[in-house]
């Protein structure tokens, strides 16, 4: 979901992986359950293979538009069950229960996907968005769902090259509308060495 580079061609489906970084900045200061977890908008299975390396009580239901990243996501250990196709226009009804439902939805489509995802039965539902993505168009919705924010202090590339213009944070739509700034990450982790 990368904001660098505006009015240059976006990636196929607005694919952007998401560091290791970012993910393990929320695990260290958000006590999260253990069992099933849903990755709505798997990819390439970044965002689980970053929790994996940190936790080992964590199996997985993966969800994917995208043909082409099925092999990627059934290397990954703990993937039980993968699926493919337009998450918008499938029922809630068919979706897991899980106790976490974490993701980085594609920018263009993520108020939609959330308004999906509200209605799907998770103890906690979380995205990693750009700060500002509660202002705006989704500002009433953000009104109304009080969510809590997770700031990174250290701005994430999302395209293996500098780091991305804007601030991003971790959303948690549990109705408690607080806000923390997470740890700072060293320079060598941001750039995954």
């Amino acid at each position: 979901m990368s904001s660098t580079h505006r009015g240059a061609e976006r990636r196929p489906a607005d694919f952007y992986a998401t560091p290791a970084f970012c993910v393990k900045r929320l695990l260290e200061a958000l006590e999260l359950p253990g069992g099933l977890w849903f990755e709505p908008c798997a990819g390439d299975g970044a965002i689980i293979k970053a929790v994996n390396e940190v936790r080992d009580d964590v199996s997985w239901h993966a969800h994917e538009l995208r043909e082409e990243c099925v092999p990627a996501l059934a290397s990954i250990q703990r993937v039980g069950h993968i699926e493919v196709g337009d998450l918008l226009a499938r029922p809630v009804a068919t979706m897991p229960k899980a106790s976490v439902c974490i993701s980085n939805y594609p920018f263009g489509v993520s108020k939609e996907i959330l308004e999906h995802l509200l209605h799907g039965d998770f103890e906690y539902l979380i995205t990693l968005q750009r700060v500002n993505w509660c202002a705006g168009p989704r500002a009433a919705l953000f009104r109304d769902l009080k969510p809590s924010l997770y700031v990174l202090p250290n701005r994430p590339s999302f395209t293996g090259g500098s780091t991305d213009s804007i601030e991003y944070g971790w959303f948690l739509f549990s109705g408690e509308g607080k806000l923390q700034v997470l740890a700072d990450t060293p320079l060598r982790e941001r750039q995954g060495k």
